[in-house]
């Protein structure tokens, strides 16, 4: 297969009609981006993660860090191009992010991979990677796709997909170098054409985002989550509802600190999730001692403005 550095979305009416096949116009009517978060507007998690390990960063981005005991990856300030994801790197290592597209057996044919990506320095190239997620087998890579230069280049990669699994996509830099990378407009659709990034609301964004991942925003010292019941002097019950149906039933925690506020306030010392659906569960939580047994108390946030819990089904 070859490679290839598409025009930009203004030279897009430049394309002659052979260029523009049948499926390139099916792609651009609807929703087109089978990416999530491509442009990387919401980060649930937090918004920059340094150290040395193998994370999720942005919402649907997950970092890997190959002997990189320097990385650092944020949230960019806000690019020409909207958004984008900043990942610096150090001369031990190389970053990768990547980002999984479910139910990809579903996908047969032509598509087409573009985003935009730029580096403090010149001279390294773009790492493009295909894999199945479950058995990791690569589907089609280049390490050493495309020059990366320290303005804006968009980078397009066309495949024909005929999957049984869901499919990774990896997107970096191809080996080790201090650098700053900003990868922005992340976008696989229908067809042989990249066409011009599909901007969805913050709102549908987030929506999407949360059938994986869900984390509570506090926002304030002492904000209430739900109402629990009693059940005895040292355990409280209480359900949450999740604001989307998740991907599955996902895997709860609960972070920082808590307290029970009802006749009184009674500290958190453990907590449990039971009965979990993809839309909802049953939160168990105990006390030392303090609470009334039938009575209503109110889980709040103590004073931790860090403090959330959070709901996980990623695949």
């Amino acid at each position: 297969m070859t490679k290839s550095t598409t025009r930009v979305a203004a030279d897009l009416e430049t394309f002659t009609q052979t260029e523009i096949t049948a499926k390139d116009v099916v792609a651009k009517a609807g929703r087109k981006n089978l990416i999530i978060n491509g442009g990387f507007d919401v980060w649930q998690r937090g918004t920059s993660f340094t150290g040395n390990a193998n994370i999720y960063t942005s919402d649907r981005w997950y970092a890997y860090l190959d002997n990189n005991a320097g990385f650092t990856v944020a949230k960019s300030s806000l690019t020409s191009l909207g958004n984008a994801l900043q990942l610096t790197t150090s001369t031990a290592g190389y970053g990768i992010i990547s980002t999984v597209v479910e139910n990809t057996s579903r996908l047969t044919g032509t598509y087409t991979l573009s985003f935009y990506i730029k580096s403090s320095v010149s001279g390294n190239s773009a790492r493009i990677e295909f894999r199945q997620n479950a058995s990791g087998t690569t589907i089609w890579q280049d390490i050493a796709y495309e020059a990366i230069e320290t303005t804006w280049t968009k980078v397009t990669k066309t495949i024909v997909l005929d999957e049984t699994d869901n499919m990774i996509i990896l997107i970096g830099q191809n080996s080790g170098s201090s650098a700053t990378l900003q990868i922005s407009q992340v976008q696989l659709e229908l067809g042989s054409v990249a066409t011009p990034f599909e901007h969805r609301s913050y709102g549908e964004e987030l929506a999407l985002c949360q059938r994986y991942y869900w984390k509570t925003s506090t926002g304030g010292s002492y904000n209430y989550i739900t109402v629990m019941s009693c059940a005895s002097t040292t355990a409280a019950h209480g359900a949450i509802q999740f604001p989307t149906t998740m991907r599955a039933a996902p895997t709860g925690s609960l972070s920082g600190n808590w307290q029970l506020a009802g006749a009184g306030s009674v500290s958190v010392v453990t907590s449990a999730f039971t009965n979990v659906s993809a839309s909802h569960t049953r939160i168990t939580l105990s006390t030392a001692n303090g609470l009334i047994t039938n009575a209503a108390f109110a889980l709040r946030n103590f004073g931790d403005t860090s403090a959330y819990l959070a709901f996980d089904a990623e695949l």
